[in-house]
């Protein structure tokens, strides 16, 4: 049956792929939606750092702060 969902196709070491494995076990889903959650959350955590540096980058006057925040925002909506 075809998805509308785009593949990824990830290689793993065997320690991490049994991590993940029983993490899904343990909160009951598919391997497959737990790492679709996990990359979520890491992008979440990610983005959150990005925005920081440049808040404070700008802050200490190091970056122009329009032409950067319209790309953030522009990149962030289309998440």
């Amino acid at each position: 049956m075809p998805t509308k969902h785009p593949r990824l196709c990830v290689v793993l070491d065997q320690e991490l792929y049994e991590r993940i494995k029983l993490l899904a076990k343990l909160k009951n889903t598919s391997m497959s939606s737990m790492v679709c959650k996990l990359i979520k959350e890491a992008l979440e955590t990610e983005e959150d750092l990005l925005l920081a540096k440049h808040l404070k980058n700008v802050e200490e006057g190091q970056e122009g702060g329009t032409k950067t925040k319209i790309t953030w925002e522009k990149k962030r909506n289309s998440v």
